[in-house]
């Protein structure tokens, strides 16, 4: 859970919340775990870019992972957490990348790029599919880890957020 630029943890269902890290400065837009939590994803920034923080430690250590100009709009990771993907939205005319990690956050490429900003981005619990789509826009998919991208067969829709089911299928 975040609030502002802190992020909140619980270990016991959400029933109590402890303070894990606080940034002072830009808020957290996006955030997301492994299926057991040990890997913890999560961006602090705002509209003139941020940087990624990363934890293995079920969230009592980070570090910073990786820097960016843009806007983070989504993130998202494979149940062991190696695969990470993540959509960027900027807010001026610049090319807006879908980024992937396949060493758990360390590294990062870009995975796809196009003009609009991106919305929301989902992945399979093994990583192999991955989901993406962008406001008054289309959806796209990958079939293998994030290399190549195909517009998927889903009409044109104002997408603001995607899901997958744990196989991809």
């Amino acid at each position: 859970r975040t609030r502002a630029g802190n992020i909140y943890m619980s270990d016991d269902s959400g029933d109590n919340w402890k303070l894990v890290i606080s940034y002072n400065g830009r808020g957290i837009s996006c955030i997301c775990t492994n299926s057991n939590g040990q890997f913890v994803f999560a961006f602090e920034g705002d509209s003139g870019g941020g940087i990624l923080h990363v934890s293995n430690t079920f969230g009592s250590s980070w570090s910073s992972s990786f820097s960016s100009k843009q806007y983070w709009t989504s993130i998202t990771c494979s149940g062991d957490g190696k695969y990470v993907y993540s959509s960027l939205g900027a807010y001026v005319n610049d090319n807006n990348y879908l980024y992937r990690s396949s060493d758990f956050g360390k590294t990062w490429l870009v995975s796809y790029s196009q003009s609009s900003s991106w919305s929301a981005i989902s992945t399979s619990s093994n990583g192999q599919y991955v989901l993406a789509a962008y406001p008054y826009g289309y959806v796209y998919q990958s079939n293998d880890f994030g290399l190549t991208w195909d517009i998927s067969n889903y009409k044109p829709a104002f997408w603001t957020c995607i899901s997958i089911c744990y196989s991809g299928d």
